[in-house]
């Protein structure tokens, strides 16, 4: 009888071991999914911090006049009215007339739109003069550190008066800059 009182305790640990343990088991479980899936986390935020920290050491690296040179050729949020000065100060700096001028936004579109930081001012100009003034204003515009493309170029002859040759010349694009 002794031995049937020991074999039931021992079978009644074992059944209460199985009830109560086994649940706690699965909590365990979840808890070390938790803590794995948490450790990876931890682990790209180490890698994106180690990345953050080797972008900042290469920016510490660029040379102000880098950085200003950069932010001429890419400007952060270029309004339509920079672009518009930018031009005016070309077109007199180069002693021709500026006849007219149009800026507009560029909506981008479709995967464009999602994964680009750039944006876009369309331009259009129009202006008139000799030769070697146009010609003057376009080497200005090639040289010039602002990222731009010319998309299209016109140019058109006038005769005003029998001993002087007038061009006219329009140009449209697109000025970038980063959002």
């Amino acid at each position: 009888m002794k031995n049937f009182f020991l074999l039931l305790i021992i079978v009644g640990v074992i059944v209460g071991m199985w009830k109560y343990t086994l649940p706690l088991w699965a909590v365990v479980q979840t808890k070390n999914a938790e803590v794995a899936r948490l450790e990876n986390i931890v682990a790209k935020a180490e890698e994106v911090q180690k990345t953050r920290d080797d972008i900042l050491e290469l920016y510490k690296n660029i040379s102000e006049e880098d950085r200003r040179s950069l932010e001429v050729m890419f400007p952060e949020n270029l309004k339509q009215e920079d672009l518009y000065i930018f031009f005016k100060t070309i077109v007199e700096e180069t002693g021709v007339p500026l006849t007219n001028i149009n800026i507009a936004q560029v909506a981008p579109s479709g995967k464009d739109k999602e994964n680009s930081n750039q944006k876009s001012l369309s331009f259009s100009i129009e202006t008139e003069g000799s030769y070697d003034k146009l010609r003057s204003l376009l080497d200005a515009l090639e040289n010039s550190n602002r990222l731009m493309d010319i998309t299209s170029v016109d140019i058109g002859k006038e005769q005003k008066e029998k001993s002087s040759q007038v061009y006219k010349i329009s140009l449209k694009g697109n000025m970038y800059y980063a959002n």
